[in-house]
């Protein structure tokens, strides 16, 4: 989950950086590949490694923590900006 949270949040800040503002498309598309990408280790794990297995409660693990990193930057933003 922390890594999720960071990995969003350090996203948009570039994002934020080099567009100058975040447009709602851009953060649906940042917690989507977040998603596909939490997924795909999942998956990976499954097929690939022969001690781990995939886990429904992770991939809401890192959902979570995306969502929470996206929250952490728009109160980021909201601070820096105000």
């Amino acid at each position: 989950m922390f890594i999720f949270l960071v990995l969003t949040f350090l996203w948009l800040l570039y994002v934020n950086s080099v567009l100058n503002d975040t447009k709602p498309i851009a953060l649906f598309f940042i917690l989507a590949v977040c998603l596909l990408y939490g997924i795909l280790i999942e998956v990976i794990q499954e097929h690939y490694l022969s001690s781990r297995g995939a886990e429904v409660l992770d991939v809401i693990a890192d959902i979570l923590g995306a969502s929470l990193g996206l929250l952490f930057f728009r109160n980021y933003k909201n601070r820096i900006t105000s």
